[in-house]
């Protein structure tokens, strides 16, 4: 086991030194010497560090009691053959001696057979978010300790750190309030402590669920974290779980996870190809999704009977509840789950009727499309009302149906998907008629977004280009030069990646620049004497009215209209190279960055044959102070081989901290004037980073960052590919945020975004 403070080296009189200071005391020689001889007894290194350790305490001024307490401690864990723990924690009393006094650092060596037995060797992580306390609100450390024995079986050591942290940025300024939180007098430390406890619960339980899935398929599913996320989601081969289920118990997380992904593998089994949503109505969607739920598990229920019994406890709604769609949907379900469940309404009894007709031939996923259509209709002529956006699938164990289809829209209402709020950018034509920039655009300075600064290079760890603030949501306040932006070097790539890319975009790139060639962006621009327009041109007409009056042909050119002539465009893409972008596409060898990449090479080829401003970079994180920015292409390079390379070469790793990288793109458009000034991320994932146990943090930290950036009149606009996405919306705004449910898709929504963009 690693100890938790760094040891230096132990001088060869250090044990003298030690007994001189000790044994001058009758109240600590019969412990000292009784603890000496059993740690006397171990490796030599660690004899030296035990020496070491308790010199430290004394030089440290811990006090009798503290020394007292780890003479014991080293006694009696010593003869179980434990000497590491008493030297870890004697090390950690020390530092939190000299932030927080005597009687914390004797409270904690009081502890340690207490610890031991809470968390056994895995010490390290509890010692270490104690030493952080101590350092920044060293009176919260003994009520801290005192509740180990509740915290820890909760949360784990692991974890302890993250719940701590959860309470100092919650009361960052309320000393009483963080003291409360810490000795669980607060109701958000006990709101946390069930939060932990259900997130524990559900991961312990997960390597038996997944072991119970394969048995079933012969398979092992993949399974994914989603922050945020309430309900299960399948990316074949992917099961995207929740953090935990909220509002379920911690004792059933176990259950439930193995009925999710007992679900799943009745969808891998027997599900069909998705379906295409174009025609559907909303409801009939959600309809068919929940037939095709009950196809499948009635096909694994002929295979395996006993599922009924995992399945069975999640159905629990009954006919004496409202009459509304959502609760209309549950019974529904139970009633195709259960045969012995008996519901009064006629709709429901149709339902069954029709999935029992088509009982010969389940094995055909039409069948479900079919019914849902039909029951649809039926709803819609009972004057139910549907909110597809508030709807919650229900039994709980069931995911969100997102696996279910494809993402194809046709033209008119893909043109609807992906729409853009570009509010921030437009000006009314009739503000403007001489076509010059409006004196609202942000000044041309490093500073125009957040309060970024230079900053010194590291030659370990990228260069440093800036300091970013961040938003606490908690503690409703911005925390200046938080974050740490650092610039690293794209990775070298071999000439066959740049030729391979090539020969995937060179087609599609074609076709996406003559898609957007003919469209305009730009100033509007008042032309005079037109032949036709929407508004009569003043001089033109009393021009043709004197040349009528003198007996002249009149120039029948009197109209005037707005047109705009060139496109004025610059365009920041932001690809996230997190580790979730290693994950392979079902039933391929790409993975998920290589679909970023490809996409993205394609719109850059085009804009680049069309000459507009482009900027490309990737983007992951490592904690606050190591978030990672690989230029590829600056807005005035070509995109060449080199930006290529660059491109083929960004590898995925490490976590997604958004908000650091939103603020980041919106410092990289200074000096960059155009009418419209668009920042487009591509991402797979949730905001998260190792640093950050509240997925809430990172997400409104997100949020708060796409409000700065349009208040600098810059777009922001977010493409989410692969696995659920949950926040989305909220950060990026509704319209403005649009949610892949194939990876291979995000070639043809760039592309659609661009143009839709450039024809506005």
């Amino acid at each position: 086991m690693t100890t938790a403070i760094a040891v230096g080296g132990t001088a060869p009189d250090t044990f003298d030194v030690l007994g001189r200071m000790v044994l001058a005391r009758e109240t600590l020689a019969p412990s000292f010497r009784e603890a000496s001889a059993v740690a006397e007894g171990f490796a030599p290194d660690l004899w030296d560090d035990w020496c070491a350790s308790a010199l430290a305490l004394q030089r440290a001024n811990a006090g009798v009691a503290c020394t007292l307490a780890f003479f014991a401690a080293t006694t009696r864990l010593g003869r179980r053959g434990d000497l590491a723990t008493p030297i870890a924690v004697a090390r950690a009393a020390q530092a939190i001696c000299r932030e927080a006094g005597s009687r914390a650092a004797t409270a904690l060596t009081s502890a340690a057979e207490t610890l031991v037995g809470l968390v056994g060797v895995e010490i390290d992580p509890v010692l270490t978010a104690l030493v952080d306390l101590s350092q920044k609100r060293p009176e919260a450390v003994e009520p801290a300790i005192s509740v180990l024995a509740q915290v820890l079986p909760v949360v784990g050591s692991s974890a302890y750190g993250e719940w701590l942290a959860a309470g100092l940025r919650a009361y960052a300024t309320d000393k009483v309030r963080l003291i409360a939180y810490v000795a669980l007098e607060d109701p958000l430390a006990r709101e946390r402590l069930r939060d932990h406890g259900r997130a524990g619960a559900l991961r312990r339980a997960m390597p038996e669920a997944i072991g119970f899935a394969a048995a079933l398929s012969g398979e092992k599913p993949t399974i994914r974290f989603a922050h945020g996320a309430a309900r299960a989601s399948l990316a074949a081969p992917i099961v995207v779980m929740p953090e935990s289920f909220p509002d379920v118990p911690a004792e059933e997380q176990g259950a439930l996870a193995a009925a999710v992904l007992a679900h799943a593998t009745a969808h891998r089994l027997f599900g069909g190809a998705p379906f295409d949503p174009r025609r559907l109505k909303p409801v009939q969607i959600a309809l068919t999704s929940l037939i095709e739920d009950a196809r499948v598990e009635t096909l694994a229920l002929r295979r395996f009977p006993g599922l009924a019994r995992l399945w069975r406890p999640f159905h629990v709604i009954g006919p004496d509840t409202a009459r509304t769609v959502p609760f209309l949907m549950a019974r529904m379900a139970r009633a195709l789950f259960d045969p012995a469940y008996e519901d009064p309404e006629h709709w429901i009894a149709k339902a069954r009727a029709l999935f029992d007709a088509a009982r010969d031939r389940l094995d055909d996923p039409s069948i479900s499309r079919e019914i849902g259509n039909l029951l649809g209709n039926d709803l819609g002529q009972m004057r139910l009302s549907f909110n597809a956006k508030t709807w919650v699938v229900d039994p709980i164990y069931r995911d969100d149906h997102a696996g279910l289809w494809t993402s194809e829209r046709p033209p008119e209402a893909e043109a609807t998907e992906i729409d853009v709020a570009v509010e921030a950018m437009k000006r009314k034509e009739e503000e403007r008629d001489d076509g010059r920039p409006g004196d609202d655009l942000p000044p041309e300075t490093d500073e125009a977004v957040g309060r970024a600064r230079p900053a010194p290079a590291s030659e370990d760890d990228g260069t440093v280009i800036g300091r970013l603030p961040e938003w606490d949501h908690e503690a409703a306040q911005e925390r200046p030069d938080w974050v740490t932006v650092r610039a690293y070097r794209p990775n070298a790539t071999a000439e066959e990646a740049v030729d391979r890319l090539n020969d995937v975009v060179s087609g599609p790139a074609r076709r996406v620049e003559a898609m957007i060639r003919g469209a305009r962006l730009g100033l509007p621009q008042r032309l005079k004497r037109q032949g036709e327009g929407d508004m009569l041109d003043l001089d033109a007409a009393i021009g043709a009215a004197i040349a009528r009056r003198v007996g002249e042909a009149p120039d029948h050119r009197v109209y005037r209209r707005t047109d705009r002539k060139i496109r004025d465009l610059a365009t920041l893409i932001m690809i996230d190279t997190s580790e979730s972008t290693r994950d392979r596409l079902p039933g391929r060898s790409n993975r998920v960055l290589d679909v970023e990449i490809e996409a993205t090479a394609v719109l850059a080829t085009a804009i680049d044959a069309l000459g507009d401003r482009l900027a490309l970079e990737g983007f992951a994180s490592d904690g606050r102070e190591d978030v990672r920015i690989t230029a590829v292409k600056d807005f005035a390079d070509r995109f060449d081989t080199t930006s290529k390379a660059r491109l083929a070469g960004l590898t995925p790793g490490r976590s997604t901290r958004l908000g650091a990288v939103l603020r980041h793109g919106g410092r990289r458009f200074a000096g960059q004037r155009a009418y419209r000034r668009l920042l487009v991320v591509i991402t797979d994932g949730e905001p998260f980073d190792v640093d950050c146990d509240d997925p809430i943090y990172l997400v409104e930290d997100a949020r708060r960052a796409v409000r700065e950036l349009r208040s600098a009149g810059i777009d922001a606009f977010g493409l989410g590919i692969g696995a659920t996405h949950t926040t989305g919306d909220r950060i990026f705004g509704r319209g403005n945020f649009v949610a892949l449910a194939r990876p291979e898709d995000l070639g043809k929504a760039l592309s659609a975004l661009y143009f839709r963009l450039a024809s506005r």
